[in-house]
């Protein structure tokens, strides 16, 4: 939520713009933003230890399922232009 309320910020005035000329979207927008800002902000101060152990299993079966995702699109993107 942090990095999402970021790019928001950075975005705002590029082509592709995130607020609408719909004030209920801008509101919405904004508060994403406050509260991504507020998990970012208060993340880094929270010094709680996380308990539990890795899952190797799922540390390799998520990059992978992101990278069959990735190759997936690029074959999809590229038999429809042709």
């Amino acid at each position: 939520m942090g990095f999402t309320s970021i790019l928001k910020i950075l975005k705002r005035n590029k082509p592709y713009r995130f607020y609408s000329h719909s004030p209920r979207l801008a509101a919405e927008n904004a508060l994403v933003i406050l509260i991504g800002l507020y998990v970012l902000i208060m993340g880094p101060r929270v010094h709680e230890k996380i308990h539990g152990t890795w899952s190797i299993r799922a540390l390799i079966v998520l990059p992978a399922t992101v990278a069959l995702f990735g190759v997936l699109m690029e074959k999809a993107i590229s038999g429809r232009r042709s």
